[in-house]
């Protein structure tokens, strides 16, 4: 056993699973955290049955327990106005200025396209095409009010809003902005984002139909590109001036980011804080909190600190500082969605670039490769992990990216994981000798602190000490967020284990991301099978289709053990209750906590 120190399993968790559970099942639930009133306001509510249809060419699979929140591969042909927005009058929070933090923030960018994704600092001064409901995590209308796709999967038709205003007075939202947001996220200056190599291989022509009329033809029937519009998609691509950009460039973009969302920019303090003011009778909701600040806090217990000495009003912490924050009258809310994936991957993996190669006795794609790589896997004590990091409220990665309520999921996963992936060090060791190391090997384990995931350096600490269980020789480095993302895009991870982290979406996301040598950005475990298979998935028209070809690729995946797949757990802010009464959140962000605007005030004037 791993020498954890023991952390209390808070009595709600039962309630917690339950509540997810039916989530997946209704996707209509809110959730309430124990002593808390639920939700009184609903943001614009989903759309009508009409929302649910697809185009007469497109069928939905048979994924019983899928739930809502699905991100839907394949849109309706025509999504009909939603229900007005219905809330009480606006009110102000006697607390003028809502204070949050999750951690170090990776990298540091006023630039929406020049990070991997909007991320945790700037997502509330943005709005997208499409959007996210707070409550079931499912995409409703937001910038975009219906959206089309053609029988083929070539073109898809937006229709806008004519009345959402960009922040300083630099008008409406018009189709020249759409068009600009596709032009700037794929081929803008330093560009990082997920969405970048996907729009540059798969769209062909943005046409500007009218000013609320736009059209994106592609070069290939990619039925998923629609994911990146939303505020839900792990992507950049939200709605910035098109005028701002002709009149200041990429300097006013720097200076002063103009987006359409519930908050503003107002000033950035560098690696300490970003301050946004709320925008008045804002087009779809109106903040209760006049000002938001974000602060870039590393340290766990600077974070805690701050909470406790009313500095911070809502903060992400690990489990064991979340019960002393409990302990002190602070109130947990957990996201209704399943929200991190917590993942670590074994360096070296180029098999697209063989140049790149590294030595390493798991890189490769013989029988002994595999075997270590099985025997690494089978070294990690995963429930131990859960209940002692994770208070016993996630549950194992079966295939990395891949949920039981998601498409491509294959229950032989589950039937066959104990011989597979289970915790067996004795075999560990077996298949170790078998590949041709009785006495081990040594690897280094990276430990990198995560905003997602707070609990990610104590992860690593333990999976170091399983594989000095089986014999490894293992050294434990660190290295900075943005000196990571540099290392993972060129290809630089020979001989490391690396942490990082996804959210809840579609497995296409992790495929690209991962494993695909063209468009994707972390490069984990690249061939050509897999550049194949993705390529005939993005082809797929329907979701049946779609369904089918993901889990031909989770099965390759789950036999050839690329990666260590550890524990899904959902996403948790640590909030003071004399300041805020209610947040609800999808959490289909990662711990990038979305929809802050949507706040309660504790006290209200």
């Amino acid at each position: 056993m791993v020498p954890f120190s023991p952390r209390a399993i808070f009595s709600y968790t039962v309630m917690l699973l339950l509540l997810m559970v039916s989530i997946a099942c209704s996707g209509t639930t809110t959730p309430t955290p124990v002593g808390q009133p639920e939700a009184t306001r609903t943001e614009s509510a989903a759309p009508s049955s009409a929302a649910t249809t697809v185009p007469p060419t497109v069928t939905q699979p048979p994924l019983a327990a899928t739930p809502t929140a699905v991100l839907q591969a394949v849109p309706p042909t025509a999504i009909a106005t939603p229900t007005p927005e219905v809330e009480v009058a606006t009110v102000t929070s006697t607390t003028v200025r809502l204070v949050a933090s999750v951690g170090r923030i990776g990298l540091e960018t006023n630039l929406p396209w020049a990070a991997p994704s909007v991320g945790f600092d700037k997502r509330t001064i943005y709005e997208n095409l499409i959007g996210v409901k707070r409550s079931t995590g499912e995409l409703i209308p937001e910038i975009a009010k219906e959206w089309s796709v053609t029988p083929d999967g070539l073109t898809w038709t937006f229709l806008l809003r004519d009345d959402v205003h960009f922040h300083n007075d630099w008008g409406n939202v018009t189709s020249k902005d759409v068009k600009h947001m596709f032009e700037i996220v794929a081929e803008g200056e330093g560009g990082r984002g997920e969405d970048r190599f996907p729009y540059q291989n798969t769209i062909a022509e943005v046409e500007i139909v009218s000013d609320t009329e736009v059209r994106i033809h592609q070069t290939k029937p990619d039925s998923f590109t629609v994911i990146f519009f939303n505020h839900g998609g792990h992507g950049t691509s939200v709605l910035m001036s098109k005028a701002q950009w002709d009149a200041e460039g990429i300097e006013g973009y720097q200076e002063n980011p103009i987006g359409t969302g519930a908050y503003r920019y107002v000033t950035r303090e560098p690696a300490t804080s970003l301050l946004m003011e709320r925008v008045e009778d804002h087009w779809r909701h109106t903040a209760e909190f006049a000002e938001l600040d974000k602060r870039f806090i590393e340290e766990d217990a600077t974070r805690l600190a701050g909470l406790l000495a009313d500095e911070i009003h809502l903060v992400a912490l690990p489990r064991d500082l979340r019960k002393s924050a409990v302990d002190r009258g602070m109130v947990e809310w957990n996201s209704v969605l399943p929200s991190v994936q917590s993942m670590w991957w074994m360096g070296g993996q180029y098999y697209t670039t063989p140049e790149l190669l590294g030595d390493d006795p798991w890189v490769g794609e013989d029988e002994n490769a595999i075997r270590v790589r099985q025997a690494l896997n089978k070294a990690i004590n995963r429930k131990e992990i859960n209940e002692e990091l994770f208070g016993g409220v996630g549950e194992e990665i079966k295939v990395w990216g891949f949920h039981s309520t998601l498409p491509g999921w294959n229950p032989d996963w589950d039937a066959r994981w104990e011989e597979m992936y289970g915790y067996d060090p004795e075999r560990a060791k077996e298949l170790l000798a078998e590949a041709g190391y009785p006495n081990g090997f040594k690897i280094k384990v990276n430990l990198s602190t995560s905003s997602s995931v707070p609990e990610q350096v104590q992860v690593g600490e333990a999976i170091g000490l399983y594989f000095e269980a089986i014999g490894l020789d293992v050294e434990h480095t660190q290295i900075t967020g943005a000196e990571s993302s540099n290392r993972r895009r060129n290809r630089e991870y020979q001989g490391h284990v690396i942490a990082i982290s996804g959210t809840y979406r579609d497995p296409q996301f992790t495929i690209r991301t991962y494993y695909d040598p063209v468009e994707g950005i972390v490069h984990a475990y690249e061939n050509n099978w897999l550049r194949e298979r993705y390529l005939e998935l993005t082809s797929a028209t329907s979701q049946e289709a779609r369904h089918a070809k993901e889990q031909e690729i989770g099965d390759y995946l789950y036999e050839r053990f690329p990666v260590l797949p550890i524990i899904w757990f959902p996403g948790t802010a640590v909030v003071n209750p004399d300041v805020i009464s209610e947040y609800v959140f999808p959490g289909n962000r990662r711990q990038i906590f979305t929809h802050m605007e949507w706040i309660k005030a504790a006290e209200t004037r």
